[in-house]
Formats: C-alpha cells, sequence, structure tokens
C-alpha cells in the first residue's frame, strides 16, 4: 500500500487487519527511514453498533442484522426491543454470526412497523453502545394461508370455529368447504374411539363401524372474521373430524387453505347414569346394575351407599364391564324390605355425569339355601414354652357359628388329629412331642352342620423345655468396686438383683446388682478389690422357664483384678455373616456403650449403621447395615472403644480392616493370582478375604519344585497372603497349590484343594510382553496367547482392549496357562479380518514391564455356532421382578417380547427387559404370591450369532417367592396408581412427562406411588389408600406453592425442609414427612378440605430403613446429589449398550458454556445434546438415538463428547475440560 502525502506531516491508513507499510519524508529528494523503523500505534474501537437491516419473515419472527458483531447477553435481553402497534417481544437469540439477532413476536398483521433498539452493546474490549432510540422501518407481507387454532363444542349439534387470522365471508359460509365425520377411516371395519384404564388389569374399549357423515345445516360468520358457528344435526357422544379446505384470508393477495384440514375432537356423553336394578343374593351381598358404564372409583366408595334398617355396606366391587357393583354388607333379615340410596354416581365420559341426587330403590332380601360358613381367618400359631402349642383365629360375625375344629398333624395338609373347640377365638394343644414341627387348620361350624372349607395352614415348632440352670459365661471387672457377668440365658430380674445370692471372698462385700434390659448381664457394685485372683459364688438365680430352673448350689467363678492394664484392646478378627450383618471380635471385654455406639463406626464406601450389638460372652459386636454390594471392598474404621481397665484404655484411632461380602457365598476361596516379590517372598492373592487360621497355616501351601514355605502373613485387604520361603531360581517356572483355606463366610466355605497355579521369578525380566497369536474361538470368544506370564488385574481390563468394525469386549479372563487370555466379545460377523488392539498389560515381573502401546493383531473369523441359547436359571429379586440368566448374550428383540414367556399358575408379564449384559432378562410381572411354587415356560430366545439359534425347544424353570420376600406396601387404591422404585431421570407421573432430577438423601432408594396430574383438583378427603406391610418413614412431596394444604396433610404430616426437583420446568416439590405402623394409610384429595390453589399433584414415597430398593447402575453416580462438585466430569452413559434412550450424566466445578455433542466412528457430529452455560452442579441429559434430523441412527459405536469452555478477556473462549466415552447403540 502507498500514500502520497503534499506538505502534510500526517497520514491517515486505512486498513486491512494485517498491514506492511513504509514512509519517506516529504524532501525534494525522498529520503527513506532507516530500514527496519518500527512505528508503534494502538487501535481503539470507537464505532458505535447501527442497524443495518430488519426483515419479518413470518408473523412472528423478525430478524434484526447490525453492522458489527454485538455482545450476546444484551442483544439476548428483550427489553432492548419495542416494536409498535402492540408488538410483543417475546425471545430474543443471537445467531452464529453474532450480528443478526431472531425475534419471536407476538403475531404481525399485513402492513408497515417501527422497531425502537436501546442499550445494544458491540464485542469491542470497551464495549460501544448503539445510540439510543435506533429505529427501524419495516414491513409485514401476508403469504401464510389461514389455519384453524380451536374448535369448541358449543352443543351437540353447534361447533365454533376459531381462525388464526381474518377470514372471507362467502369462503367461511360456504358450506362445501366444510365436512363432518365420525372418527373413522374404515368404513368396514371397526375403529376403537376411546379407551380407559381403571386398574393394572382392566382395559375400557369403546368403538364402532366405519365413518358416518354428519349433515351441516348453517354456517354464521361473526363480525370479527375470525369465528365461525357450524349448525349441525344432532351429534351422538363420540369422536369426530372436522374437514376444512379452501378457505381464503383477507390479505390484499388472498392466502387460500388448499389442501384439506382435518380437526378431531370430541362430543361429550351429558345423561347421567341411573339404576336398572338391585338384587340382594345373599345375606350380605347386594348387586346393582347401572345402565352404563361407571367410574370405579366412585362406584366402589362405600361413602355413596346407605341401606335402611340399619345394614352397613362393607365393601364394593365392579364387574370388568364397569356396569355392576356388588356390595358386600352386614347381615339382612329373611324376608325384610330396605330400600337403597344412592349418591355421587360418575358415569366414565369425560364429563363424569353424576347420577341423580337422592336416588333410591326398594328391594326386598329372601334367603337361599344355607351355604358353607366362611373360611376362618387363621391368625397365629405359636409354641407356649410348656410343651403345647397356642392356636389363634378369627370369629365369625355370624350368629350361625356354632363351633370350630381344629385339624393338626406331623406333616403338611395331612393331619391325623381333630379336636373341637366351641365357640371361641383360641385354643391350646398340650402334650405334644418336643422338637417336632406341627402343621394346623382351623374350620367353622354352623347350625345348619356345614363346614368351611380348611383355613391357611400354619405351622410351629414345639420348644423343648428348658431343664438346664443358668450359668455364668463372662466375668469382667469394670473398675475396684464394680463387676460384669453375663448368664448364658435371660434370668429373673427379682433373683438376679438380690445382692444375698452372691458372695465374694477376700473380704469384698456386694452392695448391690442391677440387671440390665437384655436380662442376662447384671452389674455388681462392691467393696474396693486389691489386684490379685477372686472367686465369686452365687447361689439362688432362677431362669424364666415356666418351671424355673435355679443355678447350682455353690456355683463359682473366678477372676482377676488388674488395676493397671495399660493395653487398648484391638481387633482381632472379623467376618461378615449375611448382606447386612458383620462381627467385629475385640482382643478383651470393651464398654459396652461404646461398642453399641453406631458413631464409633464408619464404613466406606458410605454404608449407613442401623444399630450395634455387644456379645460380651464373644467379646465381639454384630453390626446390622444396610445392604452390602456384593463383590465390593469396604473399609471398616473404628475409634473411642475403651476397654473395663480403670482407667480405660481407648482402642488406636487408626484401627481399620478390609472385608468384602459375598451374596450367597457357599463357593470356596480360589487362587486370584501369584507373583514373585523378590527371591524369598511370593504375594499369593485370593479371590475373596480368607480366614487369619487358614491362611496364616504354612501347611495349607506347596510349591513345586523343591520351595519351602518358612512363614505365612495376611495382609490387611484379607485376600493377599505374604509367603516367605526358602529362596527361588531365576527364570524357573513353580507351580503353587493351597488346600483348606477359609473364607469369611458363616458358615465358611473352605478350599478343600487348589489348582496348582504358575509362575516364574525373573528379577531382571526388562521385555515388555508381546502378542503372539490372536485366535477366534467362536462368535463370541477370542483366545490371545503372549510370549510370557501376565499380571492379571491388567490382563483382565476390558479398557486395556479395542477390536475393529464395532466390536465390544465385554470380559477378559486369565487363562490357567498365566499367557493366555480369553475375551468375551459382542457378536462377530463370520467372514470378516478383525484388528484387536491393545494397551496397559504387564507382566509379573518385581518391576512390571507394560506392552508397547497400540499394539495390534489381525484375526479372520468364520462362524460355526449351531447351538441355541440356554436359560441357565432364575430368581425372584421382588414379588413383580424376576431375573432370567442366559448362557451366552442374546437378541434384544427375542429377550423383550413377552410372548415368548409364560408363569404357570398365570402371573400376568407387563414387560421385559434385557439389562446391558446382554445375557440378563428382567421381567416386570403382576405380584407373585409368597410360599407359591411356580414355572416359567421360556421359548423363542435367540442369540447373535450370524444366522441366528433360535430355542425350538420350550425350556422351564422353577422357582418360588419366599415369605420374607421383602414387600413394602400393597392394596394400592387407587388401582390405577402404581408402584415404582425411581431413579433420577424416571418419569414420576403417569400421565405426564416430569422427570426426576433430584432426590434427598432421606428419600433415595425408597418406594414411589405414582400418581396422575388430572387428580391434582381431587377434593374427596379419602381418595389415595395403601396398606403399609412395615413401619415406615411415608413422605408426600406437595406443591410449595399452594395459599393453603389440605387438613390431612397438616393434621398428620411435618415439613421437613427438602424438596424433589423435577424436570421439563416443573420446578419442586416439598416433602412432608409422618411415620407409620403396620396396616391402611389413608390420604385426601389434593384440593379437599382446607385446600387452596394446590395446581401440582402430590407424590408419594415409602421409606423403609432397612429397605435397600432398587440400586443405581453399577459404577453410576446420582447426578443431582446435593454433594459440592469437586472437579468437571463426563460419566459413563447407561446403560450401554442400549436400543431406545441412555442417559448422559456429568459434573460442572466452575460456571462454563457446556458443550455435548454425540459423534459416529468417522468423526462426523450427530447431534448436539447441549450447548449451553451452565452453573456448579450435576446434569443428566438423554440421547434418544437419533440424529439432527429426528431420524434413528444405524446400530454402530458413537462417541459423545463433552466440552467446558471459559471467556477470557484477552484469549476469547479457552477449552478447560474436554473428555469423550464410547456407546454402542443396538437396534
Amino acid at each position: 500500500m502507498c500514500v502520497s502525502v503534499s506538505q502534510l506531516k500526517k497520514v491517515r491508513l486505512k486498513t486491512l487487519p494485517i498491514i506492511t507499510f513504509r514512509i519517506r519524508d516529504v524532501s525534494s529528494q525522498a529520503n527513506p527511514l532507516a530500514p527496519g523503523t518500527t512505528l508503534s500505534y494502538e487501535f481503539v474501537d470507537q464505532i458505535k453498533p447501527v442497524i443495518t437491516a430488519v426483515e419479518a419473515g413470518s408473523p412472528t419472527i423478525v430478524r434484526v442484522t447490525f453492522s458489527e458483531k454485538v455482545e450476546k447477553e444484551s442483544a439476548e435481553n428483550i427489553s432492548n426491543y419495542v416494536i409498535n402497534n402492540n408488538i410483543e417481544v417475546q425471545a430474543a437469540r443471537l445467531d452464529s454470526s453474532e450480528k443478526v439477532v431472531v425475534l419471536t413476536t407476538t403475531a404481525h398483521q399485513p402492513g408497515n412497523y417501527i422497531i425502537i433498539i436501546d442499550n445494544i452493546k458491540d464485542r469491542a474490549q470497551q464495549p460501544n453502545t448503539i445510540l439510543p432510540h435506533s429505529y427501524f422501518t419495516y414491513s409485514y407481507t401476508d403469504r401464510l394461508a389461514p389455519d384453524i387454532n380451536q374448535v369448541e363444542v358449543v352443543d351437540t349439534d353447534h361447533l365454533k370455529i376459531i381462525f388464526n387470522e381474518r377470514v372471507q365471508k362467502n369462503s367461511a359460509e360456504n358450506g362445501n368447504n366444510f365436512q363432518i365425520k365420525t372418527a373413522s377411516t374404515d368404513a368396514d371395519a371397526w375403529q376403537l374411539s376411546s379407551k380407559k384404564k381403571f386398574n393394572k388389569r382392566d382395559l375400557m374399549l369403546a368403538g364402532g363401524g366405519g365413518s358416518v357423515p354428519v349433515e351441516i345445516q348453517s354456517l354464521s360468520l361473526e363480525i370479527n372474521e375470525q369465528i365461525l358457528h357450524i349448525f349441525t344435526d344432532e351429534q351422538q357422544p363420540g369422536d369426530y373430524m372436522l374437514i376444512v379446505k379452501n378457505i381464503k384470508d383477507c390479505a390484499p393477495q388472498p392466502n387460500i387453505l388448499q389442501e384439506e384440514k382435518r380437526i378431531y375432537y370430541r362430543v361429550e356423553d351429558l345423561t347421567p347414569p341411573t339404576i336398572l336394578s338391585v338384587q340382594a343374593t345373599e345375606e350380605n351381598r347386594v348387586e346393582i346394575t347401572f345402565s352404563e358404564a361407571v367410574v370405579p372409583e366412585t362406584a366402589t366408595d362405600v361413602s355413596n351407599y346407605k341401606i335402611s334398617g340399619g345394614i352397613q355396606v362393607v365393601r364394593a366391587t365392579i364387574n370388568l364391564a364397569l356396569t355392576k357393583v356388588t356390595l358386600e354388607t352386614s347381615q339382612h333379615q329373611n324376608g325384610g324390605n330396605y330400600q337403597l340410596f344412592v349418591e355421587n354416581i360418575e358415569d366414565i365420559s369425560d364429563r363424569h355425569n353424576q347420577i341423580a341426587p337422592h336416588t333410591s330403590v326398594n328391594y326386598v332380601f329372601v334367603k337361599q339355601n344355607p351355604g358353607k360358613p366362611q373360611i376362618v381367618n387363621f391368625t397365629s400359631l405359636e409354641p407356649n414354652g410348656n410343651g403345647g402349642l397356642v392356636l389363634k383365629w378369627e370369629t365369625a360375625d355370624s350368629s350361625e357359628i356354632v363351633n370350630y375344629k381344629i385339624y393338626f398333624g406331623t406333616q403338611s395338609r395331612n393331619y391325623t388329629t381333630v379336636v373341637e373347640a366351641g365357640n371361641r377365638s383360641s385354643f391350646t394343644l398340650a402334650n405334644l412331642s418336643e422338637g417336632v414341627t406341627y402343621f394346623a387348620a382351623v374350620t367353622a361350624v354352623n347350625d345348619y352342620g356345614m363346614e368351611s372349607d380348611f383355613s391357611r395352614e400354619l405351622s410351629a415348632t414345639v420348644k423343648v423345655r428348658d431343664v438346664s440352670p443358668p450359668e455364668i459365661t463372662t466375668i469382667a471387672v469394670n473398675s475396684d468396686t464394680s463387676l460384669t457377668i453375663v448368664f448364658s440365658e435371660p434370668v429373673s430380674r427379682e433373683s438376679a438383683e438380690e445382692k444375698g445370692n452372691y458372695q465374694v471372698n477376700r473380704g469384698v462385700q456386694v452392695l448391690s446388682v442391677a440387671l440390665l434390659e437384655d436380662g442376662k448381664t447384671a452389674i455388681l457394685h462392691t467393696s474396693p478389690h486389691v489386684a490379685g485372683a477372686y472367686q465369686l459364688t452365687i447361689e439362688g438365680i432362677e431362669d424364666l422357664a415356666p418351671n424355673p430352673n435355679f443355678i447350682g448350689d455353690n456355683y463359682s467363678v473366678s477372676y482377676f483384678f488388674h488395676p493397671n492394664d495399660k493395653i487398648p484392646p484391638t481387633v482381632v478378627d472379623w467376618r461378615v455373616i449375611s448382606q447386612n450383618k458383620l462381627e467385629i471380635v475385640f482382643s478383651e471385654l470393651v464398654e459396652k456403650s461404646d461398642a453399641e455406639k453406631n458413631a464409633n463406626y464408619i464404613i466406606s464406601p458410605s454404608m449407613t449403621i442401623f444399630s450395634a450389638n455387644f456379645n460380651a460372652e464373644e467379646n465381639s459386636v454384630i453390626l446390622t447395615t444396610g445392604n452390602h454390594i456384593a463383590g465390593v471392598w469396604y473399609t471398616m474404621k473404628l475409634a473411642n472403644i475403651h476397654d473395663l481397665a480403670s482407667p480405660a484404655n481407648v482402642i488406636s484411632p487408626t484401627t481399620k480392616f478390609q472385608y468384602q461380602f459375598l451374596a450367597n457365598d457357599e463357593t470356596p476361596p480360589q487362587i486370584y493370582a501369584v507373583r514373585a516379590a523378590s527371591a524369598n517372598k511370593i504375594l499369593v492373592q485370593f479371590s475373596e478375604g480368607v480366614s487369619l487360621a487358614t491362611a496364616q497355616d504354612t501347611e495349607n501351601y506347596q510349591i513345586a519344585p523343591g520351595v519351602e514355605v518358612l512363614s505365612a502373613e495376611r495382609l490387611m485387604d484379607l485376600r493377599t497372603i505374604s509367603l516367605t520361603t526358602s529362596p527361588l531360581e531365576t527364570n524357573q517356572i513353580y507351580e503353587l497349590s493351597a488346600k483348606q483355606i477359609a473364607d469369611l463366610a458363616h458358615p465358611a466355605n473352605v478350599l478343600a484343594l487348589s489348582k496348582n497355579c504358575q509362575f516364574v521369578f525373573n528379577p531382571q525380566d526388562a521385555d515388555a510382553p508381546e502378542l503372539l497369536t490372536a485366535e477366534p474361538i467362536n462368535a463370541t470368544t477370542l483366545k490371545l496367547t503372549f510370549s510370557e506370564f501376565l499380571d492379571r488385574k491388567s490382563a483382565e481390563l476390558v479398557s486395556n482392549y479395542r477390536i475393529s468394525r464395532d466390536i465390544v469386549v465385554v470380559s477378559a479372563r486369565l487363562g490357567e496357562n498365566p499367557n493366555i487370555i480369553y475375551l468375551t466379545t459382542s457378536t462377530h460377523s463370520s467372514g470378516f479380518y478383525y484388528t484387536i488392539t491393545l494397551n496397559g498389560i504387564k507382566d509379573t515381573a518385581p518391576v512390571a514391564n507394560i506392552i508397547v502401546a497400540e499394539t495390534q493383531a489381525e484375526y479372520y473369523f468364520l462362524e460355526s455356532d449351531e447351538t441355541p441359547p440356554l436359560a441357565e436359571g432364575c430368581q425372584l429379586k421382588s414379588a413383580t421382578q424376576l431375573e432370567i440368566f442366559f448362557n451366552e448374550i442374546v437378541s434384544r428383540e427375542s429377550a423383550e417380547n413377552t410372548a415368548n414367556y409364560l408363569i404357570n399358575p398365570f402371573v400376568r408379564i407387563h414387560s421385559a427387559l434385557l439389562d446391558s449384559s446382554l445375557q440378563k432378562v428382567i421381567l416386570e410381572t403382576e405380584a407373585h404370591e409368597a410360599g407359591m411354587r411356580y414355572q416359567i415356560l421360556i421359548t423363542g430366545i435367540a442369540d447373535r450369532a450370524d444366522p441366528a439359534n433360535k430355542m425350538v425347544q420350550p425350556q422351564r424353570l422353577t422357582y418360588d417367592l419366599q415369605p420374607e420376600t421383602n414387600v413394602v406396601a400393597d392394596n394400592l387404591i387407587p388401582s390405577r396408581y402404581e408402584f415404582a422404585y425411581l431413579s433420577v431421570g424416571d418419569s414420576c407421573y403417569l400421565d405426564s412427562g416430569e422427570r426426576v432430577e433430584s432426590v434427598p438423601s432421606q428419600v433415595q432408594s425408597g418406594l414411589w406411588i405414582r400418581t396422575a396430574q388430572t387428580d391434582a383438583n381431587n377434593k374427596n378427603n379419602a381418595f389415595l389408600a395403601f396398606n403399609l406391610k412395615k413401619k415406615a418413614q411415608v413422605y408426600v412431596a406437595v406443591d410449595p406453592a399452594a395459599r393453603n394444604y389440605p387438613n390431612w396433610l397438616i393434621d398428620n404430616f411435618h415439613r421437613i425442609g427438602e424438596r424433589i426437583e423435577l424436570g421439563n420446568d416443573f420446578g419442586g416439590l416439598d416433602l412432608w414427612q409422618a411415620e407409620k405402623d403396620t396396616g391402611f394409610v389413608i390420604l385426601g384429595g389434593n384440593m379437599s378440605a382446607g385446600a387452596e390453589a394446590v395446581g401440582k399433584m402430590y407424590l408419594v414415597i415409602i421409606k423403609v430403613e432397612t429397605e435397600n430398593g432398587n440400586m443405581l447402575p453399577d459404577g453410576m453416580d446420582d447426578p443431582l446429589s446435593r454433594s459440592e462438585v469437586q472437579k468437571f466430569q463426563l460419566i459413563q452413559n447407561y446403560p450401554n449398550p442400549f436400543n431406545a434412550d441412555t442417559k448422559i450424566q456429568f459434573a460442572v466445578s466452575d460456571e462454563a458454556h457446556v458443550k455435548v455433542e454425540v459423534f459416529n466412528i468417522l468423526g462426523q457430529k450427530v447431534r448436539m445434546l447441549l450447548d449451553a452455560r451452565k452453573a456448579p452442579g450435576r446434569y443428566l441429559t438423554l440421547w434418544d438415538g437419533k440424529n439432527e434430523n429426528g431420524m434413528v441412527v444405524a446400530t454402530g459405536v458413537y462417541f459423545v463428547r463433552m466440552t467446558a469452555l471459559k471467556s477470557d478477556s484477552f484469549l476469547g473462549s479457552r477449552i478447560v475440560f474436554q473428555k469423550v466415552r464410547k456407546m454402542l447403540f443396538i437396534r
């Protein structure tokens, strides 16, 4: 660029963003400046942004273009825009050019408009603001055809049509432009017109034959030219279709609605139900037949029925057709005349027409032939401790019952003895065989001599009579004036607290005795002891047997007093008793109050401790905890536990140990890995924790050739044993075996003799392991052979393997030869070459060598699988959830087809879900009955071979539901409501899509009741009920915006200051809490007495403290937990693989602009899931397997990438976090 200047010293340069220039002076002979002369200058943007264009592209979209890029915050502030003619700006969005703002407005009419803009700033370092009240003139020309906003049914012969704009009168009142038909597309076939679900089993369907036209009588357009009235023939209740075409608007160049517009509407039923007949079929049963189907909730509400003559209505049920109601009542008198009064019964139309007030019907009861008495409610069978059993039952209300009979024997349903008990509610069977289990049932006999069927059968074992006197099991010195003694069984308080029953030698006097609540532990307060040995003599102590047993004469025990005990207690052993019980054994007696304080124990990962019970006999404490997860290693820490010395010694604050729970552990431990750590030290790792005694017995190990085990030490993880041996030879292959090793289960499982495990000692090994061969065994198994022995942990880590052609590695297993690995994968397609890539594989050298990064090998697979899948077993997770396990991965289409399963006795199957392992199917069913034996028939399941192998012969598996199955509640009313275990991301209402976004810790894993938003205005004082099977905390989640709450909530619950957050801009619900005992819990309607402006329907959550509920999937954190976020995080999606939608969770530690994007395996972007600024917190988003165009993507591997960006005044946006996760989508 060259600039000429005459008699000037100032030059104005118009530059590009980057420019090079030279300057000469103005002498007659131009003298150039010295080469390389540098001039510094600063450019400051002082130009204000201006409006360059405004365009109305549609009635509600206006695009504003500025002269330069503008600031997002000011550009998207709708208060900065004003449009005349009452046009309202509803939203503003800055597009990717950052110069164009797209405004969403209320509807424009054709014509000219003025937009006034203020406060818009540019992107300069010192932002420039647009001139105040900058304005621009633009016009909108109507080019859109008219449309219909609403169809309103005014009456059965009158419709009101509301157009979105003014329309021409001659086209709107032209009858040829309108048609009305019943809502059907097939003139011959029956069509479904409506459906209503009333409970889990019943669905009411309505419909009829083909479409029927409705004649239009006249049309009338209102003066506003937007509302049209259509008058027709009488329309019967049902669904209709309005067809509209050729309507013209009032634009200068009229736009025509040319294509047929179809609008569906419904004509409601306006006729209330009536009673057709009333019949008393039995003494306590009345049947009512209505003229039409009625709403079950109103028809089964006993408060809607009254019967003269003092007859009480106890229960009301309705048939499947919803037209006949059966009332269970108190007893009618034979030949009596009665009057039935009915109120508030509604039909099933959307208007819910209600029966006429004060409807009544007269009827007469005439007794038919008498029947057998009802089955007796046999409530309990308990041993009385004196060689007998006590039976109790509920007596019948009927005066006709004259006798009850007891049938019993020693085999189920095989009764050998009958006893008549008379007309009473309990009876004692005496002189039975001790230690024998008896089975019993009860019948009732009426005055007609007819006997009822057997009651349910109960069983109980006759207790062996206590004939043994109590003994002392433990004696401990608390201080120089206090002793603790523990008896072998509970003893009578009167005898135990009689100080004259105790004598201590050496002149020590017993001053008082206190028996603790367990009835076995007594505290003796004495005169002072001095150091030495003592003898306590006891007499006169009796147990609690029906015929008390007394402790033997001159019974004595010895003890020592050590006043200078300075040794603190330690943990000497521990064992996992069950999923929620753990025993810890101390080195000496400890303070009971310390041992039973929950706060003195901490388990991580976080585990709730519900109780601690000290057993002085064993110096141990039994902890009751939340349910442990099988296979997870836990760390227990102990503190603040004192012994009984004087002064007391406290356990070390660093005391801790690790343990593992194995569910239903009936498997002995196995050797997991063996490694030579040095020339005379071998580390043996077992599959689970092993007992100290067996693990440290050197006789239990053998090493060949010729290695002697000198000592064995169990390390802190309880799984690893450090063996000290005679010297090992370099490069020698050894074989180690173990025997008689016991695990920590109760009872313990013992490894009789392990397989020989190979290992090698090579301290000079500096060579990385190499992959020698990759050989497919079948479509889902790949064998890898390496150059040396491998470290098992790295060898079995599936993330160390990648296989081409979208093959997913499901698991990795190190073979008996520790240089061979077997991979289980998704199905290979026959006839293709594959490439496997390895990383992170280590050898067993003392200093491990790692395989070369990205090691690859190619292999070829030819299909040979011709075996169909096999169901290996099944188990009930709850009364409504059955899990089935297959021996190989199976196809989702066949596994999730409920027609492939049949349960006998019949249990309805609601759904089937194949989990992410592709080998387990979860069936959601109706409730199973406890103690009932079931058989499931499985057929039609296909594997994933190519071609697939399909089960041809049906396979049968048997299972049952044990009585102790964890059922929290049942008998839910309304029956259309559902019990469900919900997690974050699940829908919480039956009739709307609001999803759970966050749940307070108090109610996590609780049992939810999914209610319906359509019931938000219910005013009944007794609306929702359920039968609570266990004492529990009941939470009601209530609309916080309510003006006043219903009385039933205020009177029975209290607010706890926590809330559940829901998605879809729904907001949150406040939690109210109450503790409820077993039995029916009844809640009122959302808008019952006392409530005002309660807009959102409440939810219910039931939480039993020991109830584990449904757990989040492995590796998944609650995305909306209340804990503070420490770092950015993208969590692996779940489920994975998936075929419908998948949950993607992420965490934001600092405010940032976050993008969540999905890419295919070629790196092409498939979908932008999120592009927004996020505050610190945890978030969840869903991907439904569709691309940006709404099309379902192909089966294969996809990647989700999270990017977090921060704005910097000098550097602009910069990436502060980026993470990618792999997902597998299967159609």
